[in-house]
């Protein structure tokens, strides 16, 4: 039986998107998400840490494997504060299209924890990092997502 975090975990999914853990990609996908959700101020109740592809928590990851084999089983969950459902669809709004581009999802969620970390050392220490950690992200991938980010006053 899953626990009311993982109830909570697949209801809010489902109102996200379809998931899956099949792929590595689509795992990257969930981590991603559920980090953005929790910076756009919906707290699920996961902490996460850096790793290779950006934020990581291996308690979602847990979860995940848990429940997104059976997500059609929950309801696609509503919050109670009118607040909540604002940043809810805050949350929608910044990922747009682009909430199946798992690429993009993790550009913007690093940017965003290494903001967090390194903010006060200015924006080209944060690219630097990221540059080391993940190459293969260009310089105008971080110029546009760090754009995002701030359009959404997320950094």
């Amino acid at each position: 039986m899953p626990t009311t975090r993982q109830a909570l975990l697949a209801g809010v999914l489902r109102r996200v998107g379809r998931f899956s853990i099949n792929k590595f990609q689509d795992r990257l996908r969930v981590q991603k998400s559920v980090y953005l959700l929790q910076a756009f101020g919906i707290y699920l109740g996961y902490n996460f840490n850096w790793y290779l592809y950006g934020p990581y928590s291996p308690a979602l990851a847990r979860d995940a494997f848990e429940v997104l084999p059976i997500t059609d089983r929950f309801e696609p969950q509503p919050f109670f504060e009118a607040a909540t459902e604002e940043r809810f669809a805050s949350f929608l709004k910044f990922l747009g299209d682009r909430k199946d581009d798992p690429q993009w999802m993790e550009l913007v969620g690093s940017l965003h924890m290494l903001n967090r970390l390194y903010g006060e050392k200015g924006r080209e220490t944060i690219f630097k990092k990221m540059a080391k950690k993940q190459p293969y992200l260009t310089e105008a991938q971080r110029i546009a997502g760090w754009q995002r980010l701030r359009d959404f006053e997320l950094v």
